[in-house]
């Protein structure tokens, strides 16, 4: 009602909003043209990553945001040359090691449905002419998400796994992508024994998901009658000194600007130039406690490399999720087949698109 009758804020702010539904609906302006005719900044000042998970296929974007975490599954580089997996390729894996360690089921279907839902919508209009999601496609993710995952039940008391667990072959997978991209907390080579950890995301139908948890994520309302004071306060999010905050913070975040990356780089490696009032100064010197603050090639590699994998932004869309969770429970409680499931959640997945993503 607030949004039809104009009544909405100037800027939006929450980090798992979805923008570009918003956006496509009118009520949040694109920022592109606003990038286009400021001579401060640009878009493609941004990482490529970055630009990629705001941006959209038709050119537009309607968000913007300071920093980015990511998250997902890791696994040894051994079984997972490539951060792409489907949830085909994991029948390619050892079958005497468990794929994970107190995953549920409705958080696997969850992680690889609703992310990649236009993915799966726009390749079947290439292949059939229709937007809409197959009883098979759907059946062979709830398969993988009940072999794979725990009931409700057993998940509220069931243990999880760690990255150590990993390196050890106790589990294949563990959802440590988080910690391992913190330069703050970990340590490629001392902790990994000479290992190389892959980001491997969230299994879906066509290759991984690989989501970023946004750190203050904006919109402008189109309804907003100061528009230019708006983009002046909202692309501060980019501003040097709001980047290094985000490396500098004690939940250490990754900056979406190319340039701040690369610097912080650079004063990892001179720390012995920095004055007492250099921007990084904080941001280089909490690496201190982890091995006196030295970063090697190898850490250096995981960390940047973490941060251009990641893919997808968190928006949750609890009405899909609803969907999704509600039809699975009925595996569990009222023991209907996989195929039963995947009739009356196609059905309902596909006229909840039509009525909110076309």
């Amino acid at each position: 009602k607030d949004l039809s009758e104009g009544k909405t804020p100037d800027i939006y702010f929450g980090n798992f909003y979805d923008y570009n539904y918003l956006g496509r609906n009118g009520y949040v302006v694109d920022l592109v043209p606003l990038f286009e005719s400021d001579s401060e900044i640009s878009i493609e000042d941004l990482q490529p990553s970055v630009r990629d998970m705001i941006g959209n296929s038709d050119g537009t974007c309607y968000q913007l945001m300071s920093g980015y975490y990511v998250n997902g599954m890791v696994g040894l580089e051994d079984y997972f040359p490539s951060s792409e997996v489907s949830i085909y390729d994991l029948n390619d894996l050892p079958q005497d090691i468990n794929l994970y360690l107190g995953e549920s089921s409705s958080n696997l279907l969850d992680d690889a449905l609703i992310y990649s839902i236009e993915e799966i919508v726009e390749q079947n209009y290439k292949n059939t002419g229709t937007y809409d999601i197959t009883e098979e496609q759907l059946i062979d993710l709830i398969e993988y998400a009940v072999n794979y995952g725990c009931s409700p039940d057993a998940y509220l008391s069931s243990g999880s796994s760690f990255y150590t667990d990993v390196l050890d072959s106790t589990v294949l997978l563990s959802k440590d992508a988080y910690m391992i991209s913190q330069l703050q907390m970990f340590r490629a080579d001392s902790l990994c024994a000479g290992k190389k950890l892959t980001f491997v995301g969230y299994p879906s139908l066509y290759g991984s998901i690989h989501l970023a948890n946004p750190e203050a994520l904006m919109a402008i309302s189109s309804s907003t009658e100061h528009l230019d004071a708006c983009w002046m306060f909202v692309k501060c999010l980019l501003s040097e000194e709001m980047q290094v905050e985000e490396i500098s913070s004690s939940n250490q975040r990754y900056p979406v600007v190319t340039k701040v990356m690369e610097n912080y780089k650079y004063w990892i490696d001179n720390s012995n130039l920095l004055s007492a009032d250099n921007l990084y100064k904080r941001a280089v010197k909490n690496l201190t406690p982890w091995n006196d603050g030295v970063v090697t090639d190898k850490d250096w590699e995981v960390y940047s490399e973490y941060a251009q994998v990641a893919d997808t932004l968190i928006v949750r869309d609890f009405g899909l999720q609803a969907i999704v969770d509600q039809d699975l429970a009925d595996y569990y409680s009222a023991n209907k087949s996989i195929e039963d499931i995947a009739k009356s959640m196609c059905i309902r997945i596909n006229l909840y698109y039509h009525e909110n993503y076309e």
